[in-house]
C-alpha cells in the first residue's frame, strides 16, 4: 500500500515525539519495518526524502538512442 507524504510525515512526527513504533504500527495498520524505514530516511535525508519519488524507467526509444550514441561516439560516459 502506498502512503501519502502527509501520512508518512504524520507517523514520523509521532515517532519523533516519543510514541512507540509498535503502537503506531498497530493503531494505523502500518508495518513496523515500514515506519522504521521512514524514520531512518528522515534522520538521514530530512523530510524531503519522504516525499513521493517518481518511478521513472527508461523507454525503449531512450535505450536505443543511448546504444546508438555509444556505437557512434565510442564513449561509455560523457567526460
Amino acid at each position: 500500500m502506498k502512503y501519502s507524504y502527509e501520512q508518512r510525515l504524520f507517523i514520523v512526527s509521532r515517532v519523533k515525539q516519543g510514541e512507540v513504533i509498535a503502537h503506531l504500527s498497530k493503531k494505523y495498520h502500518i508495518n513496523k519495518t515500514q515506519i522504521l524505514a521512514w524514520v531512518r530516511m528522515w534522520d538521514k535525508y530530512d523530510r524531503f526524502r519522504l516525499e513521493q519519488q517518481p518511478h521513472c524507467r527508461p523507454t525503449v526509444k531512450l535505450k536505443e538512442e543511448v546504444v546508438r550514441l555509444i556505437l557512434e561516439k565510442g564513449v561509455l560516459w560523457p567526460i
